[in-house]
């Protein structure tokens, strides 16, 4: 049987590996897909990564309002129908309500990808990505990282405020008692059990994005995004953006957490558990399967030097890989938490 790199398309051309697996993934058992090469969408989120430390002040603060915004909104609503049920009937048939939750919380991320939000879970996957490719630097990546953390937190907590509190939504039963219970949930749990939580959540939110980036069309997108984040949610994986929604407004409600506990006990395990999910568990392999010929190192000791002890300023090196390396990379229609996206040619 012919290998891989034996195979040839119809005009006779050789094909390499990559491109092998991607004419497998765009022609299963016959049916054809409409989809961007998936090494087109890899380049781009490694790129996006490099974009994203060199983007303005006020872009990340926008695009970070954005996340916060999209993901409050689908917090209230899922609020809203989980709470709107009888109390007895949400005991009694717990996996009913997390089937509802399951159904509209993926607003959350069609709005966020759609309108070009920063996402701290997501920059997850994108620094990770660029890092492991040789693009970006430890420094580059924390930074990166830190100030989406802060920017999505701080939005959150102004429309936790704005939206959820101060029109008392939740001010009465039934829907006082869900709101507290969504909070106090995300607590109550052991600190092993919630970075592995974690993990399984943001690798199906970044599947959820690398697949609704793979899409063409309008309704593929949204169908590609919505299962992913429709199977953790309903699972009950913990997302360390998606409880920004949940624990401060149960806060403001007056549960029974301190800032202190809910740091503690689920900002830093899930967060963990998300990058590990969305940066090793799915970036890492993505970046080996489809841009590892093309990375800035060739052995261990290149990845060093290049990467944490660069001899030459990160602002050159991005416009190098702006003006040469990038030229090429094919234009992938949506904005994934972004405010940009890769020029033609």
């Amino acid at each position: 049987m012919a290998t891989t790199r034996e195979m040839s398309s119809e005009k006779g051309k050789q094909v390499t590996a990559v491109e092998a697996k991607e004419m497998t993934m765009t022609n299963l058992g016959g049916m054809s897909f409409d989809q961007n090469k998936p090494s087109s969408v890899v380049e781009f989120f490694i790129k996006m990564g490099v974009d994203k430390y060199y983007s303005s002040f006020f872009s990340r603060i926008w695009t970070g309002m954005f996340t916060g915004f999209s993901i409050s909104i689908a917090c209230i609503v899922t609020t809203t129908v989980t709470g709107g049920m009888d109390p007895v009937f949400r005991g009694n048939f717990p996996g009913i309500i997390k089937l509802m939750a399951g159904t509209v919380f993926p607003v959350a991320l069609i709005f966020v990808l759609f309108l070009g939000g920063d996402l701290f879970t997501g920059n997850m996957l994108f620094m990770t990505m660029a890092f492991v490719h040789g693009k970006a630097s430890i420094r580059m990546c924390a930074e990166v990282l830190i100030f989406s953390f802060f920017s999505n937190f701080g939005w959150f907590l102004f429309f936790d405020w704005f939206l959820a509190y101060k029109t008392e939504l939740f001010i009465k039963e039934p829907f006082l008692s869900q709101c507290l219970n969504l909070g106090l949930t995300h607590l109550e749990q052991d600190w092993g059990i919630v970075v592995l939580k974690g993990v399984g959540a943001n690798a199906l939110v970044c599947v959820g994005v690398f697949m609704g980036t793979i899409a063409r069309s309008g309704i593929s997108k949204l169908v590609l995004i919505f299962v992913p984040v429709f199977t953790f949610v309903t699972i009950g994986y913990e997302h360390v953006v998606a409880n920004m929604g949940f624990v401060p407004v149960a806060m403001m409600y007056g549960a029974d957490i301190t800032p202190i506990e809910y740091i503690q006990e689920s900002v830093v395990p899930s967060a963990i558990g998300n990058w590990i999910g969305g940066g090793f568990l799915l970036g890492t392999p993505l970046v080996y399967l489809y841009a590892w010929e093309s990375r800035s190192f060739k052995n261990i000791y290149d990845f060093l030097v290049y990467n944490l002890v660069p001899t030459t300023t990160w602002k050159e090196e991005y416009d190098h890989y702006s003006t040469k390396m990038w030229k090429n990379v094919p234009q992938v229609p949506i904005v994934t938490a972004t405010a940009r996206v890769v020029p033609n040619g």
